[in-house]
C-alpha cells in the first residue's frame, strides 16, 4: 500500500478549556494547529468486532384465538369512561386478551398490569387514553417482574397535554422494569406521554425485549430509554418528535449507577425530528457494552444525530446520519472501540464528525472508519464547519488511533459549505491519525489535501 505524503504545518496558538455537559453540546470556536497523518502497514486489529452473543429475534405473534374480549367484562371503549378496572379484570382472567377498536380511558396513577405468559391484541384503531394525573410518575402499561408478555397492535396515547402540575417526567407509555424477561412490542403507536413512550430498566435488569414494528412520537422526554437492560433488540421501528424536557432523545441509552445496558441491536430504524439527539449513548453512570446500529436513518434532529460519551463497544453501519442542527456524530470524553462501516454523515448544520476530548484524564481512542461518506456538512454557516474535527483541550488526556479507510471527505454542492474535510488541533496529546491511499477529498472551501489546518 502506497504511503500517503501529508503537510504538517504547527501553529502555536492558544485555546481555553472548556466545561462538558453530557447532555448537551458545548461552544465550537476553539481554534486549530497541527496533526500528522500517516498510513499504517496494516488496520489495526483492536477496535470492536460486531456482536457475536445471540440477540432477541423479531417476533411475530399470532392471538389465540380463544382471547377474552375485554368488553365482555364491561370496557366500554368510549371515551370517557374508566375503563382501567375492566380490562384488568380480563387480564387477570386469561392468558389472551382482544382490545377491540375505540378509546379505552386508562387510569395512570393504577395503570395496567399484564400477568405473565400473556398476550394483549388490540386492533389497529384500538386506543388506551391515559386519564390526566397531577402525578409525575405514573404509567398506562406497567411491565413489572413479569415473563412471556406480548402487548401487539393499537395505540396508547399519553397524558402530556392533560397533564396536572409540573412535577416529574416519568409518565411513560409502557414501563418494562424489575427483571421482566421475554417481553414483546409489536406494531403499536405511543404518543404524548408525560415522560417516555418505552422505559426499560429497573432491578434486576430486563432481559430479552423485543420492540418491532413500534411507533414513539411527541414524548415529552424520551423516545425510548434503556437504562438497565439486556438482550434488546429494536427493529422496523421509528422514534421522532420527542421533547419537553431533557434529554429529549429519539432513543437514550443511559444506565443508571451501578446498572448496564448490554448487547443492544437497534435495526432499520428512524429517529428525527427530535429535540436534542437522535440517540445518545451515554455511560457515564453504568457501564455499556456490545451495541450495534445497522441500516438506520438519523435526520433532522434539532441537536445532535449521535451523541457518545463515556461508551466503549459500539458498531454503526449502513446508517445514514444526515441534516441535523448540529453534528453528525459528537464523540466526547472516554470513549474508545467504536466502528463506524459503510456511513454517511452529511448536510448537518455544523460538523459531520466531533471528535473532541473534554475532561480531566480523559481518553479518545481507536475508533475507525471505513468506506464512509463525510460531505456537505456546515449548513449553518458556509466555511465555518468542517467534515471531520479532531481537538484535544485538556493537558492530562489524549486522542489516538483515529483511522479512516476507503473515506470520502468531499463538498459536491453547486455552491460549496464544507471549510476542511478533516482538521485536527495542536496537542502532544494526539497521535495515530491514518488515512488510507484511497481516502479522497474534493471540493472542500478551503482546500482538498489530505489534513488542512486553520490559521
Amino acid at each position: 500500500m502506497k504511503k500517503v505524503v501529508v503537510l504538517l504545518l504547527a501553529f502555536c496558538l492558544t485555546f481555553s478549556m472548556m466545561p462538558v455537559n453530557a447532555a448537551y453540546h458545548y461552544s465550537n470556536d476553539n481554534p486549530n494547529k497541527h496533526v500528522v497523518a500517516t498510513e499504517p502497514a496494516t488496520k489495526t486489529e483492536t477496535v470492536t468486532q460486531p456482536v457475536t452473543q445471540p440477540v432477541t429475534q423479531p417476533v411475530t405473534v399470532v392471538p389465540n384465538n380463544n382471547a377474552i374480549n375485554v368488553k365482555d367484562y364491561n370496557a366500554k371503549g368510549d371515551g370517557k369512561t374508566d375503563d382501567t378496572s375492566a380490562i384488568q379484570n380480563a387480564l387477570n382472567k386469561s392468558d389472551s386478551v382482544y382490545i377491540p377498536d375505540g378509546t379505552y380511558m386508562i387510569n395512570v396513577d393504577q395503570s395496567l398490569k399484564p400477568n405473565s405468559n400473556q398476550t394483549i391484541t388490540m386492533n389497529a384503531n384500538a386506543v388506551l387514553k391515559a386519564i390526566s394525573s397531577s402525578r409525575g410518575e405514573q404509567y398506562v402499561i406497567t411491565i413489572d417482574g413479569v415473563t412471556n408478555v406480548s402487548i401487539i397492535g393499537g395505540k396508547i396515547v399519553g397524558e402530556r397535554n392533560e397533564h396536572q402540575g409540573l412535577d416529574g417526567e416519568w409518565g411513560m407509555g409502557i414501563n418494562v422494569v424489575n427483571g421482566s424477561s421475554n417481553i414483546v412490542i409489536k406494531d403499536t403507536t405511543i404518543s404524548d406521554c408525560w415522560g417516555d413512550g418505552i422505559y426499560l430498566g429497573g432491578s434486576p435488569a430486563v432481559n430479552t425485549i423485543t420492540i418491532d414494528g413500534v411507533t414513539s412520537d411527541n414524548n415529552r422526554r424520551q423516545g425510548l430509554s434503556i437504562t438497565n437492560a439486556k438482550n434488546v433488540l429494536i427493529n422496523n421501528s421509528v422514534f421522532k418528535n420527542t421533547n419537553g424536557t431533557a434529554p429529549e432523545a429519539g432513543i437514550d441509552i443511559e444506565p443508571n449507577v451501578n446498572q448496564a445496558a448490554e448487547d443492544i441491536k437497534i435495526m432499520n430504524t428512524q429517529c428525527y425530528g427530535n429535540n436534542q439527539s437522535g440517540i445518545d449513548i451515554l455511560g457515564n453512570n453504568g457501564g455499556i457494552q456490545r451495541v450495534e446500529i445497522t441500516d438506520c436513518t438519523i435526520k433532522d434532529n434539532v441537536g445532535l444525530g449521535i451523541l457518545l460519551f463515556e461508551a466503549s463497544g459500539i458498531t454503526f453501519a449502513n446508517t445514514s446520519v444526515t441534516n441535523n442542527k448540529d453534528d453528525g456524530v459528537e464523540i466526547l470524553r472516554n470513549v474508545s472501540n467504536i466502528i463506524f462501516k459503510n456511513m454517511t454523515f452529511s448536510e448537518n448544520t455544523n460538523r459531520g464528525v466531533s471528535i473532541v476530548n473534554s475532561g480531566e484524564n480523559a481518553r479518545i481512542e481507536k475508533i475507525s472508519f471505513e468506506n464512509t461518506v463525510i460531505s456537505n456538512n456546515s449548513q449553518g454557516q458556509a466555511g465555518t464547519e468542517d467534515g471531520v474535527r479532531i481537538d484535544n483541550w485538556e493537558p492530562t488526556g489524549y486522542i489516538k488511533d483515529i483511522q479512516f479507510y476507503n473515506t470520502q471527505f468531499i463538498d459536491d454542492q453547486k455552491v460549496a459549505t464544507q471549510r476542511y474535510g478533516m482538521i485536527s488541533g495542536h496537542s502532544e496529546n494526539i497521535s495515530g491519525v491514518f488515512l488510507n491511499s484511497d481516502c479522497v477529498f474534493k471540493g472542500n472551501i478551503d482546500g482538498d489535501k489530505h489534513v488542512q489546518f486553520a490559521l
